[in-house]
């Protein structure tokens, strides 16, 4: 099995190996809300907020700048290839910063496949600065994008980001830009 090639994943397009991190179906417009029931993102607006919670809605769009897949082979042997990819992604807008993620897919171009990420984020999210991570998953058969899940992992916020929950999703352009989109709140420390 064949490794994708950094300059394809980071243009979004779909080479040998991993799926992309962010496919859609061709033609798929970003209006920066979600589809509805979309990984539980509200797409009534913000989530509602009391004078002891901050939070809102933020997007960015983001690029792949480093694509390493490692050496891990399973010794068990699946009607799909599996692997494991770790990757730099650096974000700009709402969301302004960069993420070490951690790609593990089973997944080839013939029959699709699924992918699970974890991502540990740097940076801004509306304005406020710190660290957390981001896990997402999705299914896909090439260029669409199906049983999507995409989670601000609880507790994992520091700094400015302590307290942060939320979810959302990633959605690709027909010209293959990627955006976080995320529906977020900020409850005070403890």
């Amino acid at each position: 099995m064949s490794a994708p090639t950094p300059g394809a994943q980071a243009a979004g397009a779909q080479t040998s190996g991993a799926p992309s991190p962010g496919a859609q179906t061709a033609g798929a417009q970003s209006s920066g809300a979600p589809a509805p029931g979309a990984s539980g993102v509200q797409t009534s607006g913000a989530p509602a907020a009391d004078a002891q919670t901050a939070g809102g809605r933020a997007e960015s769009t983001f690029v792949v700048s480093e694509f390493t897949p490692t050496e891990w082979k399973s010794e068990v042997q699946t009607g799909l290839p599996t692997g494991t990819v770790l990757m730099r992604k650096d974000f700009t807008g709402d969301i302004d910063g960069w993420a070490q993620t951690m790609f593990c897919y089973s997944f080839d171009e013939q029959r699709g496949g699924t992918y699970v990420a974890i991502e540990s984020f740097t940076g801004g999210i509306g304005g406020h600065a710190g660290t957390c991570n981001i896990a997402h998953s999705a299914t896909t058969k090439g260029t669409d994008r199906t049983d999507e899940f995409l989670l601000i992992v609880p507790g994992s916020g520091t700094d400015a980001l302590q307290g942060i929950s939320g979810s959302g999703r990633i959605v690709i352009d027909p010209d293959g830009t990627h955006h976080l989109l995320l529906a977020y709140t900020l409850d005070p420390p403890d």
